[in-house]
């Protein structure tokens, strides 16, 4: 469970850092432009997902809910900014995580109030498949917009690490 969670996670990041490459193709004027799909603009696209990851993490880690918004990230070096922070602290995590912890529950609110519990291992697993979904989403958005795009599915970033190791 221990390596597959690892490799998951090192997967999504991948495919972070080649999602924010293509955002960087469209113009400003497009990355902020209001879409009437999902949760709004390629802005608010990205901002979203980096906020779960936040969440995500102060749930694990009982920290007070994060407050990530276009609007508290109006820039891209903002949000850039922003997501390194939030993936390095996913990153540290990950690298000491132990079977143990991956067990642990964690009970959390929802934002409606209602009171969840889910181990450790499912709720990394929902966030890295969140992130899928978004990303395909933005993927739509940003070749919509003349922008460039890649294969997000992780048999290419299984065949990436294995051209690698060649």
């Amino acid at each position: 469970m221990l390596d597959y969670i690892q490799t998951i996670t090192a997967y999504s990041w991948w495919a972070q850092h080649k999602i924010w490459q293509c955002t960087l193709t469209v113009s400003d004027a497009d990355f902020v432009k209001p879409l009437d799909y999902s949760v709004g603009s390629l802005h608010q696209q990205v901002v979203h997902v980096l906020w779960a990851e936040d969440l995500w993490y102060s749930r694990i880690h009982s920290l007070p809910r994060p407050d990530h918004s276009h609007l508290t990230l109006p820039t891209r070096e903002d949000v850039r900014a922003a997501w390194d922070t939030i993936e390095g602290r996913w990153k540290a995590y990950v690298e000491a995580l132990t079977p143990l912890e991956l067990e642990r529950v964690v009970t959390f609110p929802r934002g409606n109030g209602e009171q969840l519990s889910l181990p450790v291992w499912q709720i990394i697993a929902h966030m890295v498949n969140h992130g899928t979904d978004h990303r395909g989403q933005m993927l739509r958005c940003i070749h919509d917009m003349g922008g460039e795009t890649f294969e997000q599915d992780m048999f290419f970033y299984l065949r990436e690490l294995q051209l690698q190791s060649q």
